[in-house]
């Protein structure tokens, strides 16, 4: 079935050429497209890169961006459906490195708003890890090298920085109180949407991969996005998530 694809007939499916390849892939968790197409634009102009749009109407959501000779692939996607198949194919397609920006919910009682939470694992989360992972283990991990990269090139910038495992679920609305207090208190740093996909599908196909999540809120402290001072921090969040992209391209293109 689809899984018995090869990269060639992805690049005929996709309209690409026959010699066509992806050296990286940067992804975003969130809904807010044009947002960080914006905010991608801003950090890869000291490089002259440019991005384009894919024309192909399955990949149109995404973005191929041309930076120092590297041709990568930018997807902003919510949740993990999606978000396996174009890893999937960046990874079929020849990427080297696949890396997850993005946000977290903070389940570590002291982690600041604007701290950084570098999964070494990720709880496995539905089909888009089982697919992938067919023993179903219960963590899909990271790619240590490239993790620890990234961890010195963050706190080069003077970002608080904290590793450990992170619990993804992709029904955020349906997160308890109780279901929080339980992570929190298995060891979990942070609750997620996406960072067991990325994990999973690029260890299928040994792909280094990592996640970079700035904690935008912190559940066990009882703070959400309804709370009166979450608004407060909206510039350091920003910044954050601007320096998380900076250090991602500078890794991709590496």
């Amino acid at each position: 079935m689809y899984k018995s694809f090869t990269a060639d007939d992805l690049r005929k499916f996709h309209d690409f050429a026959p010699d066509y390849t992806v050296d990286g892939m940067l992804v975003v968790g969130t809904y807010k497209v044009q947002k960080e197409v914006d905010r991608l634009k801003r950090v890869i102009e000291p490089y002259n890169g440019t991005l384009a749009q894919h024309t192909h109407e399955f990949l149109s959501s995404g973005y191929e961006v041309l930076v120092n000779d590297k041709r990568l692939w930018f997807f902003v996607v919510y949740g993990g459906t999606l978000l396996s198949e174009f890893v999937h194919i960046g990874s079929m397609l020849g990427s080297r490195k696949n890396i997850l920006s993005g946000v977290c919910g903070g389940l570590k009682k002291g982690a600041a708003i604007g701290d950084i939470i570098l999964p070494t694992e990720a709880s496995s989360d539905g089909s888009s890890v089982y697919m992938y992972d067919r023993e179903r283990k219960p963590l899909q991990p990271s790619d240590p090298a490239l993790r620890a990269s990234i961890k010195t090139s963050l706190e080069a910038k003077g970002l608080t920085i904290h590793e450990g495992k992170t619990i993804t679920c992709q029904a955020m609305l349906g997160e308890t109180q109780e279901d929080v207090l339980g992570w929190s208190n298995d060891g979990y740093l942070g609750v997620e949407m996406e960072a067991s996909t990325v994990f999973a599908v690029s260890n299928h196909f040994r792909v280094p991969s990592a996640a970079m999540l700035s904690v935008a809120d912190n559940l066990i402290e009882d703070h959400t996005v309804l709370s009166e001072n979450y608004e407060d921090s909206r510039g350091l969040r920003e910044s954050v998530r601007d320096q998380q992209f900076e250090v991602a391209i500078e890794q991709l293109v590496a």
